[in-house]
C-alpha cells in the first residue's frame, strides 16, 4: 500500500484451494477490464492464478483447463482483452470470458515450444514479443485467426483381426470402399473390428482431433485426440452403428459424423430359428411325457378300480358265503359245543375279514380319491360304532379341508387310524359323548379324536398292536401323532400331517 507503506503477503497454504497455487511467480497483470479488482499471475509450475482484489481469493487455470504447461512465464493482454501466455510448451490464447484456452506449438511457427523468464513485451501499437530457447516470436494478435473451415469426416479403411479389408476381394464383407459402405456384415468369430478414419481438413492435419462412438456398446463419445483410430474387441452378436466426428487445427468440429452399421452374425445356436426350434422341441417333449403320466396315471386308476371289483365280487362275495355256510353248519350241530366254539371263531374271522377286504376296497376305489370322501367314511364308522353303546358322536370339518385331494397311502392311513381311535374308545373309555375334528394348520391337516371317558394313566397303560400301528400310520404319512389321556377326564388322539 503505497498511501501507508504497508506490506501484505500471500503465499501457498496447504489444503487452501483459493490461496496462491505456486510461491514462485514469474509475471503480474492487472485485468485489462477491471484492472482494479482482478489481477493475473504466472507462476512457475502453479499455472495461471487469477486474484480477486477485493475477496482476496485465488483461482486456478492449469493444464487440467487446457493451458499447455503449468510454468508461465509471460502474461499479456491484446486489444481483444484476451491474455497471451508463453509456457514451456508454446503460447497459449485465453479468454477471461468464456475460460478456453487456443494452444500453439512450432507447427503454428514459433521458434520452438519453450519460452524463457522475463522475455515477453507489448509495445506501444500493441505489437506483442515473446522470446524463447531458439529465439523471438513476434506478432500482432489482429493477425491471428482461427481455421474456420469444418472438415468433412471420412472412414478410410476397416480391419478384422488386424487385417485389411476390401470390397474387390470373392466374399467380402463389404460391397463398395470403406467411406462409400454403409454397413459391414461379419460373422460371430470375427469380432475384433478396427475402423480407421480422418478428417479432410489439411491446414495442419497433426492438429486434428476426433471422437468416436460405437453406438450399442458405448455409453459416451470417446474423446480420441490425434489418434485417428478405433479398435474393438469381443462383441456380442447384434446390430451396432460406428459414428466419427474431428475437429480442425484450430478445435472447429465437422458439422456431421461418418457411421457406418455393423451387424455381426449370431452362431446357429444363438439364431431366433434355432430358440424356435429348441422351444417346439421342449414344448413337445413336455407334452409328451404329460401324456405319457397321463396315459400311466389312467391305467392305474383302470387297475385300481379293476382289482377294487374284483375284491368286491370274488373275495367278498366268497367270504359271505362262507359265513353263511358257517351259520349253516351251527344249527346243524346243535349239541356239539366244540363245534360250534370253531364255528363262531371261523364266523368271527370271516366276519373280521370282510370288513378289512371292505376297506381295502374303499382305498383302491378312485371314487373315493378326495378327502371329503375320507371324512365321510370315519364319520360313518364313528356314528356306527359309538351310537350303538348310547355315546353322542360330534362330527366338525372345515370346507377348506375338503377341497384337498390326498394319495392313495395318505386316505388309507388317515382312515385307519382314526378307526383304531373310534374303535379303541368305543372298547375302553366308557364316553358319552366323541369329539371329530378335522382342521387345517397352513400347509398342515389336523385330525383329533377326543371322549369324555375315563381316560388311562400313558404311564401304566401298556402299548398293545393297537397303539403300535397308530404310530406307523402317523410316521408313513410323515405325521405326528400325540395321545393325551388323564384317569376321569377323558383321551384325546391328534394327528398332524403335511398336505
Amino acid at each position: 500500500n503505497p498511501a501507508t507503506l504497508a506490506w501484505k503477503k500471500y503465499e501457498k497454504e496447504k489444503g487452501n484451494l483459493t490461496s496462491l497455487s505456486n510461491n514462485f511467480t514469474f509475471s503480474l497483470l492487472a485485468d485489462p477490464v477491471s484492472p482494479e479488482k482482478i489481477l493475473w499471475i504466472g507462476t512457475n509450475g502453479g499455472g495461471l492464478n487469477r486474484f480477486d482484489i477485493a475477496t482476496k481469493s485465488f483461482t486456478h487455470f492449469t493444464d487440467n483447463d487446457g493451458l499447455p504447461n503449468n510454468v508461465v512465464y509471460g502474461v499479456l493482454s491484446d486489444g481483444a482483452n484476451q491474455l497471451w501466455l508463453s509456457t514451456n510448451r508454446g503460447l497459449s490464447r485465453f479468454d477471461p470470458a468464456t475460460k478456453k484456452f487456443r494452444n500453439f506449438d512450432v507447427q503454428d511457427g514459433l521458434q520452438a515450444n519453450e519460452f524463457n523468464r522475463n522475455a515477453f513485451c507489448k509495445d506501444a501499437l500493441g505489437r506483442i514479443y515473446f522470446g524463447g530457447i531458439n529465439g523471438l516470436n513476434h506478432f500482432r494478435p489482429e493477425d491471428i485467426h482461427d481455421n474456420p473451415v469444418r472438415p468433412l469426416m471420412a472412414i478410410t479403411a476397416i480391419k478384422i483381426k488386424n487385417e485389411y479389408i476390401s470390397f474387390q476381394k470373392t466374399n467380402a464383407v463389404i460391397s463398395k470402399p470403406s467411406y462409400l459402405s454403409k454397413e459391414v456384415h461379419l460373422n460371430y468369430h470375427d469380432n475384433m473390428i478396427t475402423f480407421e478414419f480422418a478428417a479432410l481438413e489439411f491446414s495442419m492435419p497433426s492438429k486434428n482431433q476426433y471422437q468416436y462412438k460405437l453406438e450399442g456398446f458405448d455409453k459416451e463419445w470417446i474423446n480420441a485426440g490425434n489418434n485417428n483410430s478405433a479398435v474393438y474387441t469381443n462383441l456380442n452378436p447384434g446390430e451396432y452403428e460406428f459414428h466419427v466426428r474431428g475437429s480442425n487445427n484450430d478445435g472447429i468440429w465437422s458439422e456431421q459424423d461418418a457411421s457406418i452399421r455393423l451387424f455381426i452374425q449370431p452362431p446357429w445356436y444363438m439364431t431366433w430359428w434355432f430358440t424356435v426350434a429348441l422351444i417346439l422341441v421342449i414344448t413337445g417333449s413336455i407334452y409328451a411325457l404329460y401324456r405319457y403320466r397321463l396315459q400311466q396315471a389312467t391305467q392305474l386308476l383302470q387297475l385300481r378300480n379293476r382289482i377294487a371289483g374284483d375284491l368286491h365280487d370274488e373275495i367278498g362275495s366268497t367270504l359271505s358265503s362262507i359265513s353263511l355256510y358257517g351259520e349253516v353248519v351251527k344249527k346243524m350241530v346243535k349239541n356239539d359245543s366244540a363245534a360250534k366254539g370253531l364255528i363262531t371263531k371261523i364266523n368271527d374271522s370271516t366276519t373280521n375279514m370282510m370288513e378289512a377286504i371292505s376297506d381295502i376296497v374303499w382305498t383302491i376305489n378312485t371314487k373315493n380319491d378326495t378327502l371329503d370322501e375320507v371324512i365321510s367314511k370315519i364319520r360313518t364308522y364313528a356314528v356306527q360304532r359309538m351310537e350303538a353303546l348310547g355315546c353322542e358322536v360330534h362330527f366338525n370339518d372345515l370346507p377348506l379341508v375338503n377341497q384337498y385331494i390326498p394319495d392313495m397311502t395318505q386316505r388309507k392311513n388317515i382312515y385307519l387310524l382314526a378307526k383304531e381311535a373310534v374303535n379303541n374308545a368305543a372298547k375302553y373309555s366308557g364316553c358319552k359323548n366323541l369329539y371329530v375334528d378335522f382342521s387345517k394348520n397352513k400347509q398342515e391337516i389336523v385330525l383329533k379324536i377326543r371322549d369324555d371317558g375315563k381316560g388311562f394313566d400313558p404311564e401304566q397303560v401298556k402299548r398293545g398292536n393297537g397303539l403300535f400301528n397308530m404310530q406307523q400310520r402317523a410316521e408313513a404319512i410323515k405325521g405326528i401323532l400325540l395321545i393325551q389321556s388323564t384317569p376321569d377326564k377323558g383321551t384325546e388322539v391328534s394327528l398332524t400331517a403335511p398336505l
